[in-house]
């Protein structure tokens, strides 16, 4: 994704205060620390205030109690992650937008030449600069016709053309019930991609628009048992394009984001990524139907926060195969103390 608008004011003219973790710290007293702040992550420094790498509490669970260590007496620097993105304090807003984009992270301190931390920025704040706009984007995938025994592929290529059309006129139809799709659409605030095997919606007006119309699509599928779909959502950075056709396009780390978090799910999930359920749980018609699964790692090692989306009727309320057999196999190996910490 390239920026089209690129601000050339230097990134450390919106900078936030950073609060770091010390390296020599036990595991244990820096998520005290993080508990205590209100926070998730935090960057890692030495005494002299540069910067070594940065630490989450999940992955410190995954690390430390997963591998049976003591997390009162292993220090933050052997389990820290030493490969996270920053961004230099000359460097243009701009140029910190990207590294930030390319890296699917929101937010990243801010360092001198000399590696030392000065702040911390976010594509938050960039994008009040820079007018980077966000969008809110359902992610949907056929996966159920995958499974049905057919040995001839122009068989398989028949039924998954079948299948994709039969599943377009029902999008369509569901979308179209809701008042954010028509609002979105007479807006000129709603874009379609096709995927190959389902779409991607892009709703650029209301963070409660793809949620919506999830729900609203896993109605309308019932009539539909041949077809099973998963879906993924979140909200994020987004950047209109042409294609090779001069047809407008969207790419960005939101489409690819809704992506991952809809790869972790299996047939019938909803699956919101942490931000988005944090946004949604602003309203109270959807805090009993959000339940938060965890990190779920996906393609090239990179983890998403996701949340399950669902009612007594619709979605899928199991926990997905792949966060399933991780947590089945941490659960015996993590010592009593740190469950307790977490």
């Amino acid at each position: 994704m390239k920026l089209a608008n690129r601000e050339v004011r230097p990134v450390k003219d919106i900078i936030e205060p950073a609060k770091t973790v010390a390296s020599k710290v036990s595991v244990q007293a820096a998520l005290n620390e993080l508990q205590a702040r209100g926070v998730d992550s935090s960057p890692v420094t030495d005494q002299r205030g540069e910067l070594l790498g940065a630490m989450s509490k999940n992955e410190m669970n995954r690390k430390v109690g997963g591998m049976g260590h003591d997390p009162k007496t292993e220090l933050v620097e052997t389990h820290m992650e030493k490969n996270n993105p920053y961004c230099f304090e000359d460097q243009t807003i701009a140029e910190a937008a990207q590294i930030m984009l390319d890296a699917n992270v929101a937010e990243a301190p801010v360092v001198t030449r000399e590696k030392l931390v000065v702040g911390t920025t976010s594509l938050e704040a960039i994008a009040q600069e820079i007018q980077l706009e966000i969008g809110h984007v359902l992610f949907i995938e056929i996966v159920g016709y995958s499974k049905l025994l057919i040995t001839e592929q122009n068989e398989l290529l028949s039924y998954r053309e079948r299948a994709l059309a039969e599943f377009e006129i029902a999008l369509s139809d569901v979308v179209r019930e809701t008042w954010q799709f028509r609002s979105a659409e007479m807006q000129g605030k709603l874009v379609r991609l096709p995927t190959g095997d389902g779409m991607a919606l892009v709703f650029r007006n209301s963070p409660e628009a793809p949620a919506q119309c999830a729900l609203g699509l896993s109605k309308t599928l019932k009539a539909h048992p041949e077809l099973s779909v998963r879906m993924g959502i979140h909200s994020g950075p987004v950047n209109e394009v042409a294609d090779v056709n001069a047809r407008p396009n969207i790419t960005g780390a939101g489409i690819n984001v809704a992506q991952r978090v809809m790869d972790c799910g299996d047939a019938g999930h909803i699956l919101v990524s942490k931000r988005v359920a944090d946004d949604l749980e602003q309203y109270r018609q959807w805090r009993s139907h959000l339940h938060d699964l965890g990190e779920c790692e996906v393609k090239h090692g990179l983890r998403v926060h996701v949340v399950n989306l669902y009612t007594e009727e619709l979605g899928n309320p199991n926990v997905p195969e792949k966060l399933r057999q991780v947590k089945e196999t941490r659960s015996g190996n993590m010592p009593k103390e740190f469950l307790r910490a977490r």
